[in-house]
């Protein structure tokens, strides 16, 4: 169920773009995302990844609004995936417990060798997915980049963690 709450700000997105425009669309993902927040912090904990979020959405959805500029939501997309991409490949790079490890360490267990090859995997994948996102949104129609957004990110990471687990499943035992 929590990861159908993260993609209601995309949902909600898509449909009004759909129906109204994108700056319509934004105005309405921002507002999911503040109604997101309080809920999560009345009800559920605030999870970190949550507020990363909802911090860039405010933040270009906002500029945005104000802006009367879709350019800044839709450079969102990148600058979440490259904070993403930096902080796991920061912690590939320096760190002794692997932040994926701290994530779902107390779920599965994998050997050091597969946690570190799976941040770097994850983090090469924001990084590219960022680049790609910049790519679609200065040549492509902002249809074609709704529909990356909406469609393609989602696919891509399915499809990635599919892979992922294929290729860890042999390593995986359950604690």
């Amino acid at each position: 169920m929590k990861i159908l709450e993260n993609y209601i700000p995309i949902i909600s997105f898509f449909i009004i773009y759909n129906t109204h425009g994108i700056i319509a669309a934004t105005l309405v993902s921002v507002a999911v995302s503040i109604i997101q927040i309080i809920y999560s912090y009345l009800f559920n904990k605030v999870e970190n990844i949550q507020l990363v979020n909802f911090g860039f959405i405010f933040i270009f959805g906002s500029l945005t609004l104000i802006l009367r500029d879709p350019f800044f939501i839709k450079l969102k997309i990148s600058l979440v995936s490259w904070t993403f991409a930096g902080v796991l490949l920061i912690n590939y790079l320096m760190g002794k417990k692997l932040i994926l490890q701290r994530i779902v360490g107390d779920k599965i267990t994998f050997p050091n060798h597969i946690w570190k090859n799976l941040t770097l995997a994850w983090g090469v994948f924001y990084l590219t997915q960022g680049f790609l996102n910049l790519f679609i949104m200065k040549y492509m129609s902002t249809q074609a980049w709704v529909n990356f957004k909406f469609f393609g990110i989602v696919l891509m990471t399915l499809a990635f963690i599919v892979c992922q687990s294929l290729l860890l499943s042999k390593y995986i035992t359950k604690k």
